[in-house]
This record gives C-alpha cells, sequence and structure tokens, in this order.
C-alpha cells in the first residue's frame, strides 16, 4: 500500500465540505503542532508510528499550501532510533527551530532533542540533552531575542523535578536551566504544558499537577501557572482553583488579552449534573490571581478543551473534544466571548475517540486545526481542517503564490539523521555546585612548576538591570590563560583549547610571591586562582 494523501469531497457528518485534508501512511500517525510559515503555507509537525518489525517510531514534518495540498515532507529517521517532534517555530532568519525527543543516544528513554533548521529546512545545528535511563520530553520552544528557551518535562528526574525551563543561544549551547515546584512539597505528578513570552520579556509555565498542602497522596489535579523573569527565575505561582476547589488540568495555549490578563485552555472536572470533565478556559491576572473561570458545555462526561485563540479582542475560538451520555464522542469548534459565553458551535468530527492536538490560527483569522483519528481506515490518520470566523470549513484560495522564496533552490522530500549534534550528560548549576566552574592549581605552594586545572564548564557572571546573570558555557573553541604578579605584569600568556584539560606551567624562574592566574574567554573573566611561589 502507498502512502496516499486525498482531499475529501464531502465532511464526516455528511455536509458539503470546502477544506479538510488527510494525510495517509500504512501506519500510525499523529499531529503535535502546526505552524502557519513567512509564506503563508503550513507545517505539520507529526509522528508515525511505525510498525512493529518494519521500523521505528519517527518525526514526519509536512510542508503545505495555503490550500493543504503537501508540498514536500521530511522525517527524522534511523531504523535503530525512535524520535517525534512536538513544535515547530518559525525564526525571524526564515528558518525553524524544532523541540522534540530522541532514543539516538539512549536505547533505554528518551532524551530532549533541538534542531536548528535554516530555510531550506538543512540542518544548521543540533542539541541533545541526556539524562541516561530517564525519560526526558521537550515539549515547546519559543524564541528571545538571545537565543531560545524550552520547555521540558521530566528532565534529569522523573519523581520530583518534573517542569523546567532551559535557555539556548542562538548556537545551540545552554545557557541556564531551572526547575520549579521545588519549594513546596505538596505537588505530586506534575506536568509541563506550555509557555508564553509574556508582555514584560518573562515567562508563563503552564503545568498541572496534583496538590495536597501536606504533601500526602490525596491530592487534587489543578492547573498551575508559574511567571518567571526573563532568566526563568519565579516571580509568582497560582494553583488554579485552590480557593473554590475548581479542578482543572491540561492548561495549553496561553494569551494576553489587552489588560495584561492570561487566559488559557482548562479541562474542567466536575460532578453535576454529569460526573466528568468539561471543555472550560480560565482567565488569571497579570498577578497572578485567579480571575475567572467558564465552561463551554453541560453535563459532559468526557470533555477536552485543546487549543484557544483570540478571534478579535472580545471573541475566542477553542478547538474542542466532548462526549454526553449515550452520545458518541464528538470534536469540533466553539466561539464564545471572554465571559464564557457561547456564540457558536460547529462538529467537525463525530464518533471519533482521539482529539486535535495541533491548532494556529492564521494571518487572516482562519483556525487550523489537525489530528489522528481513525475514520474508514485501519489506522491513525492525520486529518487537517480550517474553518473560517463563521467556524464554516473555508473555501481553497485559487490566485497563485510563490512558496519558500527564502531558499534558492526546490525543497525535495527527504530524511535527515542526528549526526553531530551536540550533547549534554550533565547540567551542573553554578549556585549549588560552584566547584564545578573553578579553575584549580596544584601543587600550591609551588617552586619551580604547577599545574592549572581549566574547568569542565566555565562560568561567567554578569550584571544586567541589577539582575545577576550566569552564562555556562559547555562548549568552547579556545580561551586565553595569563599569569599576572602582584604589580599587575603578565608574565605569562597562553591560548588554551577546548580538549587541553591541564596546563603545566614552569615558574623556576620567576620571584618568591603571589600571582593571579586568570581564564578568559570571549573578553570575559570565566575563572580566577591564586598561585603562590616560594623558592
Amino acid at each position: 500500500k502507498k502512502p496516499v494523501l486525498g482531499c475529501f469531497s464531502a465532511d464526516f457528518n455528511g455536509k458539503a465540505a470546502r477544506w479538510a485534508k488527510v494525510y495517509d501512511t500504512i501506519h500510525y500517525s499523529w499531529v503535535h503542532s502546526l505552524t502557519e510559515t513567512y509564506d503563508h503555507g503550513y507545517l505539520i509537525s507529526g509522528q508515525v508510528d511505525a510498525l512493529p518489525g518494519v521500523a521505528k517510531t519517527h518525526a514526519w514534518i509536512i510542508k503545505t499550501d495555503i490550500n493543504g495540498n503537501k508540498l514536500w515532507e521530511k522525517r527524522i529517521f534511523d531504523k535503530n532510533t525512535i524520535t517525534a517532534t512536538e513544535n515547530i517555530e518559525q525564526t525571524p532568519d526564515g528558518g525553524f527551530m524544532v523541540i522534540g525527543s530522541t532514543t539516538q543516544y539512549d536505547s533505554a528513554a528518551t532524551d530532549i532533542m533541538f534542531i536548528k533548521l535554516d530555510a531550506c529546512f538543512n540542518k544548521e545545528w543540533c542539541t541533545i540533552l541526556s539524562t541516561p535511563d530517564n525519560p526526558d520530553y521537550g515539549i515547546k520552544v519559543v524564541q528571545v531575542s538571545d537565543g531560545y528557551i524550552g520547555l521540558l518535562s521530566y528532565y534529569q528526574d522523573l519523581d520530583n523535578m518534573r517542569v523546567w525551563t532551559i535557555k539556548l543561544d542562538n548556537s545551540g549551547t545552554v545557557i541556564w536551566h531551572k526547575v520549579y515546584f521545588q519549594d513546596d512539597p505538596g505537588y505530586r505528578n506534575e506536568q509541563s504544558r506550555d509557555i508564553l513570552i509574556t508582555p514584560d520579556g518573562g515567562l508563563l509555565v503552564t503545568a498541572d499537577g496534583y496538590y495536597d498542602p501536606i504533601g500526602g497522596w490525596n491530592g487534587k489535579l489543578r492547573s498551575v501557572l508559574i511567571k518567571t523573569d526573563n532568566q526563568g527565575n519565579e516571580q509568582w505561582i497560582t494553583r488554579w482553583g485552590e480557593a473554590t476547589d475548581y479542578r482543572s488540568f491540561i492548561p495549553i495555549f496561553p494569551v494576553t488579552d489587552e489588560q495584561g490578563y492570561y487566559f488559557c485552555t482548562a479541562t474542567h472536572y466536575q460532578k453535576l449534573p454529569v460526573e466528568g470533565y468539561v471543555p472550560a478556559f480560565i482567565k488569571t491576572s497579570p498577578d497572578g490571581e485567579a480571575a475567572f473561570s467558564a465552561d463551554l458545555m453541560s453535563g459532559t462526561e468526557a470533555g477536552i478543551a485543546n487549543s484557544l485563540h483570540f478571534l478579535y479582542p472580545d471573541t475566542l475560538v477553542l478547538a474542542c473534544g466532548w462526549k454526553k451520555p449515550f452520545e458518541n464522542y464528538q470534536q469540533g469548534v466553539i466561539k464564545c466571548d471572554t465571559a464564557g459565553n457561547v456564540i457558536k458551535t460547529k462538529i467537525l468530527l463525530d464518533n471519533v475517540q482521539n482529539t486535535f492536538m495541533g491548532s494556529a490560527l492564521t494571518f487572516d483569522k482562519k483556525l487550523l486545526l489537525g489530528g489522528g483519528f481513525v475514520i474508514g481506515r485501519p489506522n491513525y490518520c492525520i486529518y487537517l481542517f480550517k474553518v473560517n470566523s463563521n467556524l464554516e470549513l473555508d473555501s481553497t484560495y485559487t490566485a497563485p503564490r510563490n512558496y519558500d522564496s527564502l531558499c534558492p533552490h526546490p525543497i525535495v522530500s527527504d530524511t535527515m539523521g542526528l549526526e553531530g549534534c551536540g550533547i549534554y550528560t550533565s547540567l551542573p548549576d553554578p549556585i549549588v555546585q560552584p566547584d564545578v566552574f573553578k579553575i584549580k592549581a596544584y601543587p600550591v605552594p609551588a617552586k619551580d612548576r604547577f599545574t592549572i586545572q581549566i574547568p569542565e564548564q566555565l562560568l561567567a557572571a554578569s550584571s544586567m538591570g541589577g539582575v545577576n546573570i550566569n552564562t555556562i558555557y559547555h562548549q568552547w573553541d579556545k580561551t586565553t590563560l595569563q599569569i599576572i604578579d602582584i604589580n599587575g605584569r603578565v608574565v605569562y600568556d597562553k591560548v588554551v583549547y577546548f580538549n587541553e584539560k591541564e596546563v603545566e606551567i614552569n615558574c623556576s624562574a620567576w620571584p618568591a610571591g603571589f600571582y593571579a592566574a586568570r581564564l578568559a574567554y570571549k573578553n570575559m573573566k570565566v575563572g580566577e586562582v591564586k598561585v603562590m611561589v616560594v623558592k
């Protein structure tokens, strides 16, 4: 059976359809995210769960035109490796940043992968964060002025440290990493969900987890919002609904309104009129107060809200799934105002078990939705819908368009690997493990010779706007080692390359006294140690 790309002439409720697509393989395929590109085409970030004995699960990225017709596809594939892309972001240079997971260097569990691609979808660099035997996941990536910030889950610790942010510079070098929920013993089974760059340049991290104030096993599942500064340092944390016992989870697609309030989805657990889960959204004030919640349906025994966008300043549009007693599970779109009053509901799929996983609001206010579903086939295929502001299936565009114009040649479908990635197997914290970043000298005092030990990681400390910033360099090309006497004269100067971990220095001709050994990288001091020479 060959892969098939088809366009339906009717939707799945028997009505006329103008915009619905299916992307089929012989395996099981899923959508993780949707991205509108600079040329108004779309990127589908997917995954193929291959059949046992045929191939491994691998990432599947599809580029389409504005009408959903496939232009090309890329697969991140190795017959011995599992890969999955969770999120793709367009970068200002016309390229793309990918975050996901791979077993390339740890066959027992997934590691986190970042891949920077140019406008032709060629790999510029990739970085893998590996903690052996621990399943780690890259959830989402956002771009900041000097690099990228990723949201991670389970990184380094499956049980107690489960929600992380990490910053990489524009070359893929790790700058800092932060873990949350460490000051309160009441959390259990926390899960990273989404991340947003806030208007003040900080971060809003969304998560959920079971919370019990005394740290027991009777916790209630709650959505959690964490506001940080631009270095990932926590400013406030909101256990949403704690005061009202409002229980919810999967807070995703955070956005801000004109007053600075945060909106995001929330799947609400309730007992009446029917015990079950209800598609909903929550609103949080700029300083972290739980302001408002809205259920978009009533009486559902199963339900989920899995995307939220501002269609207009006073209008929201959400992709949702729901099931009422004795009815089929349905997938569709809900349009409402910011007070939760439903304006219109549109059913797109009836009698399906999975849910929409990808969503994007296009430049012309159309909602793009994607997911993996079984509909008249023996396997899960990727389905893509686009609806207009009236929640009707959109019409196709007929004007000719030029795609991938930033690439000087046509982009072809092919497979890429993860060769040549930078790999981090441990990321020490300069506050918790300061000795890791220190240069050392021995023997001290020295008589004829002494040796300088170069640290495995370099730490450059600086201050900006009253905020102390620690920049950690795990890889570098070369540094400069200087020895300075008590009068400030340089008595020794040497370029030290990355693979040089020790430098032996002959001091037999130096006068007795104290000397300072200083290590510099990019004109920044990254280490200093004093040496006493005796005669």
